[in-house]
C-alpha cells in the first residue's frame, strides 16, 4: 500500500536525520570531512524522499550515488548506526 510505504519512508528519514550530529570542535579534519560528505549525501536522499512522498519522480541515480557514500562510510566503521540508518532510507527508496 503506497500510503504505508510513504509513512515508513518518512519514519526512516526522520530516524536517520536524528543521527546527524556535528562533530565536536576538537574533532580531526578527517572527521569533519566525512561528516560534510555525509551531509551532502543525506541532503540528496532527504530531497528525494520529499519528492517521492509528494508524488514526484524518484531520481534513482542520485539515490544510488549517495548510497555508495553511505556504504563506504559504514564499511570503514565510521558512525555505524548513523550510516546504517541512511542505508535503510536508501534501500526503502530504491525498493519502490
Amino acid at each position: 500500500m503506497a500510503g504505508h510505504t510513504d509513512v515508513e519512508l518518512q519514519a526512516a528519514l526522520d530516524a536517520a536525520d536524528a543521527y546527524l550530529r556535528q562533530p565536536d570542535d576538537g574533532a580531526l579534519a578527517e572527521e569533519w570531512e566525512k561528516w560534510m560528505e555525509l551531509q551532502v549525501a543525506a541532503s540528496t536522499v532527504a530531497g528525494c524522499v520529499q519528492t517521492v512522498v509528494s508524488g514526484g519522480q524518484l531520481d534513482r541515480e542520485a539515490v544510488a550515488e549517495a548510497g555508495l557514500l553511505f556504504d563506504g562510510l559504514h564499511r570503514t566503521g565510521w558512525h555505524r548506526e548513523e550510516t546504517a540508518a541512511w542505508c535503510r532510507v536508501r534501500d526503502l527508496l530504491l525498493s519502490r
